[in-house]
């Protein structure tokens, strides 16, 4: 089942991740980025529905846009927010490209389904980069970062 929704506002939560639905839930955020603000309403909408449904999967896609204030740490600061608040892990990529203006994106994948570092990899990354690459270079960044489970002897210690 896939509902879809053009929604952008915090509030939204509350229609994204509702209360009375056990069913894992796969959300894509991929806001316009029309303005600066944009960055900050997409990580607070991603916080609260960690704090709704910590183990829900969030594909966060960003830009990776020459010049922006954004370009780096908001990634981290996403990453920073989903290592407090994700029960499973984070996994991120992002790709650019030499080019003017719009470089590249990445995406931060919050609660990674299972296998998904299987399909995902450095080689579909890699391939990836190599397909949008018209001249010049291109260069790419993959982490993953997965929450361990404590075993019984960890937790009886």
């Amino acid at each position: 089942l896939f509902w879809q929704a053009d929604v952008f506002e915090a509030d939204a939560v509350e229609f994204l991740v509702p209360n009375d639905d056990d069913r894992h839930k796969v959300i894509l955020i991929d806001p316009p980025y029309l303005d600066q603000e944009d960055f900050y309403r997409a990580k607070v909408l991603t916080e609260r529905i960690l704090d709704r449904d910590p183990y829900c999967t969030i594909l966060l896609w960003y830009p990776m846009i020459q010049k922006s204030r954004w370009r780096y740490g908001y990634a981290k600061s996403i990453k920073d927010m989903a290592k407090k608040k994700a029960k499973l892990g984070i996994y991120q990529a992002w790709l650019t490209v030499d080019k003017e203006g719009l470089q590249g994106s990445g995406m931060i994948v919050v609660n990674p389904t299972q296998r998904f570092d299987e399909i995902v990899d450095e080689d579909t990354i890699d391939w990836l980069s190599a397909t949008l690459l018209n001249s010049g270079r291109s260069d790419y960044s993959l982490e993953q970062w997965m929450k361990k489970k404590k075993t019984k002897t960890e937790t009886e210690a």
